[in-house]
């Protein structure tokens, strides 16, 4: 991430939400690049619960390594599509393996995204 970032070019400024917690290591990594403390949004909670209650916290990008195991990815894919569909678009940035592009459900993905 860069200067310009955002709008104002205020990297500090920008509100950053990965929904898969793993110990604070992606906090302490997006402040320790000049993100301000409070704006990295990573809690120990149940992402799909947060969903499901529709409690997502406001903020102006998601960026994240899902846990390659179980349904995680599919079920992330699913949720951002539903976001796409919003009225508020939020982008996003995934940090996915590549065998995930050879995959039936990441080619839905693209194809119903674009």
């Amino acid at each position: 991430m860069g200067k310009d970032a955002t709008s104002n070019g205020t990297l500090g400024e920008l509100t950053v939400y990965d929904p898969y917690y793993c110990q604070g290591s992606v906090r302490r990594a997006l402040v320790g690049l000049g993100l301000a403390e409070g704006c990295c949004l990573n809690s120990n909670e149940d992402f799909y619960q947060v969903v499901e209650k529709g409690a997502v916290p406001a903020h102006d990008v998601l960026l994240t390594n899902p846990p390659y195991s179980g349904e995680h990815k599919q079920r992330l894919l699913q949720i951002l599509l539903d976001r796409q569909r919003q009225p508020a678009v939020v982008p996003f940035l995934l940090l996915m393996p590549a065998w995930l592009s050879a995959t039936h459900y990441w080619q839905t993905f693209v194809r119903e995204l674009a």
